[in-house]
């Protein structure tokens, strides 16, 4: 029987061949072989690698996408909200802002913030900084008692703690800084923040310049950039507190005419010296003139350690237009001359040389008078002053435009209970506490302050924590120079004249203020409207609601005086007469009155022209007198 092997059992012969294939085979691959293998190894080993960039570089650009994705949420989440709740801003790098903690890295943006909880304010702060292995970022931090010690907390404004710092969140990822930057100034190229600033005054009005918030711009190293942004509402800067009246939409609007308040320091610093004391003197009856005639209030306070009303209680105004209730003349005939006296001798005296600068009382007159105040702890003894407050009567009338004069660095301040005391080495502690006054007079409705440093040494200091205060648009030290802008100006008692001449023009320069008077002694009141052109436009005056109405022109620079025409219009039973204009409380000469006022009566029922020159730096009030027709 054969079994299948036996079936296929082949013969020696027919081996042969096959031996011949296997030495054939165990030659490997041939060379076309080979290169094809090759070329086929190679597309995988390729596409296997481009499929493993692929992944790594996603997973990477995601990751990154999602740190950024923080980073931007941790902006978003907090700076719009510590921008709308801030009551001051500071943007210098190296900030002066006076805390004990030594932060890394640079400011970027410092903010003052209510603390609610205990009647204070407490910082917060961004930073950029150096997080070595974690690239640049931007920190923030809370900063609680700024400017107490750390340990053993004093009386006074440190009453509340230590100072406490806490870091409160990062954004990473940010831009890192070009190698010619020295750590000195602002990181723009990280981090950019824009003062934002209302048309005309945001603050308020005019051609002022205010900021009403801030707009901030962070650069990721991605390239991207994240705008946030913010304005702070317990400084009032999203509120424009003007009056809220229609505007003529012909003629354009007059900053003349506004409500102001003067404050002015009286301490033993200028009063001691007879010259200083009547600079002071003459500047104030200066500004109290510039503005008589036009259709505004005026209030005038002096102080030292404390406040002391001039012109009338706090919170009063006097019509500047006409006078009507005399205190005006009051004040000029005998609070000025008053002033002039050795201390002690009138109610209005300097005062001696031992008292200090309350600034923050000061600046808080603008929106509310103390009531039922003690005095404590050796007041006129030269030691600490104390003065302990039981209340604030907050006022009904609030100022436009808070004008506030000093010659020395402020030496008191209130703590969070309402006590007053002093500490003479306290100046940017004490100049603090007044910028938040100052925000409070903002919330409250002042739209414009102004700060003027007069001494006749330079205190750069000194003069920086008032720019702290109103705002940091220095005087250029020309006259007018940039006065219309300025919100702080510092000069020599001998330039206190020219500057206060400089801020009556900046409100009521080239100003022409118009009343009617009738010969027949007809009251105003009774006789209606009257319709005003001008090269302006038309401006209403309705004695039903008004006693006045202004134009102001805008002088350009280099220019000296404008020819500005008015023309009456017609009204059935009366007849135009002439016009009669005083300037500063005095009116013009005979000679004056022919040279700066033309009258062209056309006849036929055409409107009667005046013409009046105006000055840059003076108000013009003029009467119009209209005769009954016979």
């Amino acid at each position: 029987m054969m079994s299948i092997f036996t079936r296929f059992k082949k013969s020696p012969m027919a081996d042969a061949p096959s031996v011949d294939r296997d030495r054939r085979s165990d030659k490997g691959f041939t060379l076309p072989e080979m290169l094809v293998a090759m070329m086929v190894s190679g597309l995988l080993v390729t596409s296997l690698a481009m499929a493993f960039s692929v992944v790594v570089r996603s997973q990477g650009g995601s990751q990154q996408r999602i740190a950024e994705s923080k980073d931007i949420t941790f902006v978003q989440t907090w700076l719009p909200a510590d921008l709308s709740s801030a009551t001051q801003t500071w943007l210098e790098p190296e900030l002066g802002f006076p805390f004990n903690a030594e932060l890394p890295g640079v400011n970027v943006l410092t903010m003052a913030r209510p603390d609610l909880d205990n009647d204070s304010e407490y910082l917060i702060m961004y930073r950029y900084e150096d997080l070595g292995n974690e690239g640049w970022a931007l920190v923030r931090y809370r900063i609680d008692n700024p400017g107490c010690p750390t340990s053993n907390p004093v009386v006074g404004s440190c009453s509340n703690g230590n100072e406490v710092v806490k870091r409160i969140g990062v954004a990473y990822e940010l831009v890192p800084p070009p190698a010619e930057w020295d750590g000195t100034t602002s990181p723009t190229f990280a981090i950019e923040v824009t003062r934002r600033n209302g048309g005309g005054n945001g603050y308020g009005s005019g051609t002022d310049s205010r900021p009403v918030g801030e707009d901030v711009a962070v650069h990721f190293v991605s390239g991207s950039v994240y705008l946030a942004g913010g304005s702070g509402l317990s400084a009032g800067q999203s509120i424009d507190p003007n009056p809220q009246v229609i505007p003529d939409p012909v003629a354009p609007p007059s900053r003349c005419g506004r409500r102001i308040l003067l404050v002015v320091d009286m301490s033993g610093s200028i009063g001691d010296y007879p010259d200083l004391r009547d600079d002071v003197i003459d500047a104030t009856g200066s500004f109290v003139t510039g503005f008589q005639g036009t259709p505004g209030e005026l209030s005038v306070i002096g102080f030292d350690e404390w406040i002391e009303p001039l012109s009338g209680p706090i919170g009063e105004y006097y019509d500047t237009l006409n006078d009507s209730d005399g205190k005006m003349a009051y004040l000029l005939n005998t609070v000025l001359p008053g002033m002039d006296g050795v201390s002690g001798s009138t109610p209005f005296a300097f005062r001696p040389h031992a008292g200090g600068t309350n600034w923050e009382v000061a600046i808080q007159a603008a929106y509310a008078t103390p009531t039922d105040w003690e005095e404590i702890d050796g007041y006129g003894k030269g030691d600490d002053l104390n003065k302990d407050r039981s209340d604030l009567e907050y006022l009904d009338y609030i100022p436009d435009l808070v004008v506030f004069i000093t010659d020395g660095d402020p030496t008191f301040r209130q703590d969070s209970k309402g006590n007053y005391y002093r500490d003479d080495n306290g100046g940017d502690t004490n100049a603090a506490r007044t910028a938040t006054a100052a925000n409070l007079a903002r919330q409250f409705g002042v739209t414009d302050l102004i700060g003027v440093y007069v001494s006749n040494s330079s205190s750069n200091a000194s003069v920086q924590r008032l720019a702290s205060v109103v705002g940091g648009t220095a005087w250029n030290k020309q006259f007018p120079g940039n006065a219309d802008v300025a919100d702080y100006f510092a000069g020599s008692f001998a330039q206190l004249g020219g500057i206060v001449q400089s801020i009556t023009a900046r409100e009521c320069g080239g100003a022409l203020t118009l009343q009617k008077r009738f010969s027949d002694g007809t009251n105003p009141s009774d006789t209606g409207v009257w319709d005003f052109q001008s090269e302006q436009g038309s401006k209403i005056l309705d004695y039903g609601s008004d006693s006045s109405v202004t134009f102001q022109h805008q002088f350009q620079s280099g220019q000296s005086s404008k020819d500005f025409w008015i023309e009456e219009q017609p009204r059935d039973g009366w007849v135009v007469g002439d016009a009669s204009c005083e300037e500063a409380g005095q009116p013009l000469s005979a000679a004056e009155t022919a040279s700066r006022i033309s009258r062209v009566d056309p006849g036929n029922g055409d409107p009667v022209r005046f013409t009046f020159e105006l000055l840059p730096d003076q108000a013009l009030s003029c009467i119009i007198e209209s005769h009954p027709e016979s």
